[in-house]
């Protein structure tokens, strides 16, 4: 071992004993009175607790106005933004204008006209700040881009805008929208709704922590390597990776580094499932190609289960998690007559990231330490983490490990270990098809465990990431599916997964699990008595 390689080791591990310091006493701090839990102001308007669908029909029907819903997301997130720091940018007037034009062309159309031409008429929406929204905040959490603005809607937002909804704000995103969790040096830290103490996860982390505290009904996120994966499992809402290249992705910031573009997700982020294929069906090229509208047959599905990351010597998926999947496969199989099968053996999972990290350089993505800070100076890991310590740094802890891991890989992983992982993928992928077919689901763990404490997934990010990676690099659809709470009130969630283009499967499972289970759960009191008619 050359002195290189030794004060390497050195460094990770002193790096990692920190953090697990940090990490012990933070949690020890956050017992007792200073518990995270409980703290967000109650539901006092039963709007708020309608689905995206049911806000349209309504508005369309003339039960309620445009103006009148948009009114009450506006106060919703006034309420709890303080709390959670999840907006970075509003334009709350100028959603109420759209909001009052919305009402004069109800006033002077027929509702049928309005759901076929016009589906989400009226409904506020909210979008990650990589989305690009016209003239609002697109610094995507960069010191280096400070201050910028978008100069137009991106394509996603523009067809959704395009369909009615109403954009309310932008939502804040880690630096680069490069890590699990949601944290940068301009906006600050996003927290969860269910605990104020822990990570609402990232990229879309602002848009999660919006949609769990019920101040957005429908959400756009986007997914390169669980960005809309995260954050809806720790928030405690619905949220789909869909088939790569289904979505145009034009207009993201930032643009996605060459030879990316083939795997990087718009997707659909929502507090209620029936909300997922609408939306899914509006951002799609060629909604077609995915036969949203052909009805699913539960009980004729194929359905697979692991519970665990395929971990060499013991899992590190918490029990609770485990214990989730378990109950919903024993509920399709109890009330469809599903057939059940465990996917045995899963050893490759384990090696999920690596797997992301060698088909990025199969792609030509350039190093990650490059994407931080423009060529050809990049990020130097080491000098940038002595920097942090001396507090003169501009970059995350986040975005330096994260050039660490990719700068390590690239120059010890070498062209026959690279190749033996891209093998190994195709094993996966070979495996997977087989399995599913046309007609079968994966349910597995979300993420290792529910919602950890701020700053926690550094300590195992390659374990974070071995149960996400392998769907990014593969192009299959995934949707996370809340399921409830565990005993710590925060939530518990499922992925479902298929083969690419199956994604109405998926969404199927995830309608029947809120059905089974109840979906998303508020995270403060539910003080709603006036009732309003929603059919």
């Amino acid at each position: 071992m050359n002195m290189s390689s030794v004060w390497t080791f050195f460094f990770e591990g002193l790096y990692c004993f920190l953090l697990f310091t940090f990490h012990t006493v933070k949690f020890l701090w956050h017992q007792g009175e200073r518990d995270g839990r409980g703290k967000l102001p109650s539901i006092n308007n039963r709007i708020l607790t309608y689905s995206g669908v049911q806000i349209a029909s309504l508005i369309r029907k003339k039960i309620i106005t445009s103006e009148e819903v948009v009114r009450v997301f506006i106060a919703r997130i006034e309420q709890v933004n303080p709390l959670l720091n999840a907006v970075v940018s509003e334009r709350f007037e100028q959603a109420l204008e759209e909001a009052r034009r919305a009402d004069e062309l109800v006033r002077n159309s027929t509702a049928s006209q309005l759901a076929k031409e016009k589906p989400l008429l009226g409904v506020p929406i909210t979008t990650k700040e990589s989305n690009s929204v016209e003239g609002q905040c697109a610094d995507i959490g960069s010191v280096i881009h400070k201050g910028e603005r978008s100069p137009q809607d991106s394509v996603c937002i523009r067809m959704l805008r395009s369909a009615g909804a109403i954009p309310l704000c932008v939502t804040n995103v880690p630096e680069m929208t490069m890590w699990m969790e949601t944290s940068n040096l301009i906006h600050g830290t996003t927290n969860n709704p269910y605990d104020l103490h822990r990570t609402c996860g990232g990229s879309s982390g602002g848009e999660g922590a919006l949609l769990g505290a019920a101040a957005s009904v429908i959400g756009v996120g986007s997914d390169t390597c669980g960005s809309v994966r995260f954050p809806s499992a720790w928030c405690g809402v619905f949220g789909h990776k869909p088939s790569a290249e289904v979505i145009d992705i034009q207009g993201l910031v930032p643009e996605p580094a060459k030879g990316m573009a083939p795997i990087v997700c718009v997707g659909p982020m929502t507090r209620y499932s029936e909300d997922l294929s609408p939306v899914l069906r509006l951002l799609a090229r060629d909604p077609s190609k995915l036969q949203l509208d052909t009805p699913v047959d539960i009980s004729r599905l194929n359905i697979y289960y692991m519970d665990e990351e395929g971990a060499s010597y013991f899992s590190c998926v918490r029990s609770d998690m485990r214990y989730s999947v378990r109950k919903v496969v024993s509920h399709l199989a109890a009330t469809h007559g599903c057939e059940i099968q465990e996917m045995r053996p899963t050893e490759l999972f384990a090696d999920g990231f690596t797997f992301f990290l060698s088909t990025m350089e199969r792609l030509g993505v350039p190093p990650t330490r490059f994407l931080f800070k423009l060529p050809p100076k990049g990020i130097n890991p080491k000098r940038e983490l002595f920097l942090k310590v001396a507090g003169l740094s501009y970059h995350t802890l986040a975005a330096i490990r994260m050039s660490w891991i990719d700068k390590r890989y690239r120059k010890k992983c070498y062209a026959s270990r690279r190749r033996r992982n891209l093998d190994r993928l195709e094993e996966l992928e070979r495996r997977l098809n087989a399995m599913l077919g046309d007609n079968g689901v994966l349910i597995f763990p979300a993420m290792l465990s529910a919602a950890p404490f701020h700053h926690a997934p550094q300590l195992h990010p390659y374990g974070f990431l071995s149960l996400i990676a392998p769907f990014t690099v593969l192009k299959m659809p995934v949707t996370i599916c809340p399921i409830g709470l565990n005993n710590e009130r925060v939530p518990l969630s499922v992925a479902v997964a298929s083969r690419r283009f199956n994604d109405r499967l998926t969404l199927a499972i995830a309608r029947d699990l809120e059905k089974a289970f109840g979906g998303w759960r508020p995270p403060c009191p539910l003080n709603v008595y006036e009732d309003t008619e929603s059919n």
